[in-house]
């Protein structure tokens, strides 16, 4: 009996958080994106260069036609 209470406890609290903080539009990371901005990983690559050596694999047999280059 215990056990249920408490888990009713802890579904009530998570209702109330997400009903007084969620919904309202709290935004998580609104602090860490004003210390922190948002940063590339990997670097642009030039145009007409590669960004790798791997050999291109080729498509499975009925694969429709890849779109045209841009």
């Amino acid at each position: 009996m215990v056990i249920v209470l408490l888990g009713l406890a802890v579904l009530g609290a998570a209702i109330l958080v997400q009903k007084r903080v969620v919904d309202t539009g709290w935004d998580p990371g609104a602090a860490r994106d004003a210390l922190m901005p948002r940063e590339s990983a990997v670097a642009p690559a030039e145009p007409g260069t590669t960004t790798a050596a791997y050999a291109k694999i080729p498509p499975p047999a009925g694969a429709p036609a890849p779109p045209p280059a841009p």
